[in-house]
């Protein structure tokens, strides 16, 4: 059996600050929890892998499709 070594790992609250702080958003999987219009009108570039955010109007320009 394989054993890896993981760091420990915590979460960050997605305030307004810590997106506009980040140089890159990307969103890797599609969850209903999130607020993708707030996730986008806050962040300066997001990278959508999972076409999440097809119903953000405000902002496209920030988002690309990967």
């Amino acid at each position: 059996m394989r054993h890896h070594n993981v760091p420990d790992m915590d979460s960050t609250p997605l305030t307004p600050e810590f997106l506009a702080s980040q140089d890159v958003v990307l969103i890797a999987t599609d969850h209903s929890a999130y607020d993708y219009d707030f996730i986008v009108q806050h962040s300066s570039l997001v990278l959508d892998t999972r076409n999440a955010t097809k119903n953000v109007t405000v902002g496209r320009e920030k988002i690309f499709k990967a």
